[in-house]
């Protein structure tokens, strides 16, 4: 029986389990793979995740644990202490999800924000909008866990933020 169990075991091997944890695995394009896919578990059984889409369509998308493990995955790692909700994570995703594109070659957050467009005559603001943003699948992941006061994962690959030293638990 116990020789039966082992594979269910190793299965269920660093899953996540709570919100804010970090899951990687290997990037499915050839000659990038190594460097790497990160995703934050936002809820139960549900990642938010940054992956090359239309721009400003489909960029930020939600997947299951299993979904996201489309390639070798590496495990989810954690912070002792995420402060931040289900919510709280949704609605800052949801929020970004129109207004950012993909950016395969910075490492760098370049969130979109909401701001003057337009001055009037007198200089005040005539017009507000969304300023377009983009991502790579790192620099949301660090950016979430610095809008929610959950610290800097820093690191400019997707590797390098999934082993950040923020990072202390290992699941």
């Amino acid at each position: 029986a116990s020789a039966l169990s082992l594979p269910i075991l190793a299965s269920a091997a660093g899953n996540p389990v709570k919100v804010g944890d970090v899951l990687g695995r290997d990037l499915s394009v050839f000659g990038f793979g190594s460097l790497g896919h990160v995703g934050v578990l936002a809820g139960s059984n549900n990642v938010v995740q940054v992956m090359k889409a239309t721009p400003y369509v489909n960029v930020v998308q939600y997947v299951s644990v299993a979904g996201f493990k489309v390639d070798t995955y590496w495990g989810s790692r954690a912070r002792s202490v995420f402060t931040a909700s289900t919510t709280t994570l949704t609605t800052l995703a949801n929020q970004q999800r129109p207004h950012v594109q993909y950016d395969l070659y910075s490492s760098t957050p370049n969130p979109a924000v909401y701001s003057c467009l337009t001055l009037n005559s007198s200089g005040g603001c005539a017009s507000y909008g969304w300023k377009k943003g983009s991502f790579r699948c790192d620099a949301f992941v660090k950016w979430l866990y610095s809008k929610t006061g959950n610290g800097s994962l820093g690191a400019s690959t997707p590797k390098g933020t999934y082993n950040s030293t923020l990072l202390t638990i290992t699941r």
